[in-house]
């Protein structure tokens, strides 16, 4: 089962089980909407991107004044 290391700001990290396999599937489980861009080692993942050991995951909500980023996750998975 991986998990994902959440680094939010500059709280101290939090591991969450998953069982995400893909950026859809983490989506899925995450409640991303649409509108969130997530990105996968620092490039724009599409929905079937597989996630890989170690891999780092981002989301990003756009608004009105260009966008934030909201998530940083470290992705680790575990057998």
């Amino acid at each position: 089962m991986p998990n994902i290391t959440l680094i939010n700001g500059s709280a101290e990290p939090i591991t969450h089980s998953t069982n995400a396999s893909t950026v859809g599937s983490l989506r899925t489980e995450m409640s991303f909407g649409n509108n969130i861009i997530i990105s996968v080692d620092g490039t724009k993942a599409a929905d079937s991107r597989a996630l890989s050991d170690g891999c780092l995951v981002s989301a990003v909500g756009t608004d009105k004044t260009g966008g934030q980023v909201n998530w940083v996750r470290k992705v680790i998975l575990t057998k």
